[in-house]
């Protein structure tokens, strides 16, 4: 049996790019705009050995806010902009029962299953309490970059596995994880 790889599951707005006027997502490609170390961290997990992969809830689409067209042209900047070639996101809106839509760790069990991802070797950075429950569920270690927002409506069982709070502290120990 083939050995299985390592995923990093990044979640999309608030961890690789920024939010528009601070408020919502892009919902069209000229909105985008990375922080600065988002290439950086994207790297640094690719050379340590994990496979890079976004999980994103875009429930904007079935609102009306933003079409498929536009969202497609975003996805495709941010996998050129950042070095990323698996994306998966769920276009499902709140009131929409489905098994991909974050807290549900549908988006990460089918990229382990399309990439042969160990998940228990695998890491999920997120800035929300709906993606830790995923990462969780899942069976992924969890981090949770609160730099910009404060997140703390967490239950003591679905807390991250790590908590960072600057880009610093978060690269230091990305830096230290074995290749």
């Amino acid at each position: 049996m083939a050995s299985r790889s390592r995923g990093f599951f990044f979640d999309r707005d608030g961890i690789l790019n920024l939010l528009v006027d601070n408020f919502r997502p892009p919902w069209h490609y000229d909105e985008i705009s990375y922080f600065l170390f988002s290439k950086h961290l994207v790297d640094l997990v690719t050379r340590k050995g994990y496979i890079p992969i976004v999980v994103t809830n875009q429930p904007d689409y079935e609102r009306g806010s933003v079409d498929i067209q536009s969202l497609f042209q975003i996805r495709d900047h941010i996998c050129h902009d950042l070095g990323i070639q698996h994306y998966y996101a769920c276009y499902h809106g709140f009131d929409n029962v489905c098994c991909c839509r974050k807290p549900k760790p549908g988006l990460l069990l089918k990229a382990s299953k399309d990439l042969n991802i160990e998940l228990s070797e695998s890491f999920l950075i997120g800035d929300r309490w709906k993606d830790i429950i995923a990462g969780n569920a899942a069976g992924c270690k969890t981090i949770l970059f609160n730099h910009s927002s404060d997140e703390r409506r967490l239950a003591i069982d679905q807390r991250p596995d790590f908590r960072f709070e600057s880009f610093n502290d978060l690269n230091q120990f990305l830096s230290q994880l074995k290749n």
